[in-house]
């Protein structure tokens, strides 16, 4: 999920990672998308990367294309900033205040829980 100022995307990066059989199965039909996603709840921060948005990102990216520029730290012009961990599980706002400071409302959780776990266990009353 991402959010949109007048300047920024804003995207928050929890730690993760595809479990590439439960993605097959997944694609197959055969299991739910959420149950291929491993998501590290022990890490001690989440990420809020800020991205310009693209008609200024184009603009200041000297010749490159939107595909080149990589969040690895060595755009100056993308932000990440680290932040308490959470999972953010939606956003519902977003705007740049008269400061400049970009403000966004989301749901959060300290443990991103969809019942996945009890599904793998087997409980069928959540199937």
């Amino acid at each position: 999920d991402f959010v949109l100022t007048e300047n920024h995307m804003v995207f928050v990066r929890a730690d993760s990672q595809i479990n590439q059989r439960s993605g097959l199965k997944a694609l197959l039909g055969r299991g739910a998308f959420a149950a291929a996603v491993d998501i590290d709840n022990e890490q001690p921060n989440s990420q809020v990367v800020l991205v310009p948005r693209v008609g200024k990102l184009v603009s200041l990216s000297e010749g490159k294309s939107c595909a080149e520029i990589k969040i690895d730290g060595t755009d100056l012009r993308i932000k990440v900033i680290n932040v308490p961990y959470h999972f953010n599980f939606h956003f519902s706002n977003a705007f740049e205040n008269e400061q400049g400071e970009v403000v966004f409302d989301s749901i959060q959780t300290e443990k991103m829980q969809l019942g996945i776990d009890e599904m793998k266990e087997g409980n069928t009353a959540l199937r």
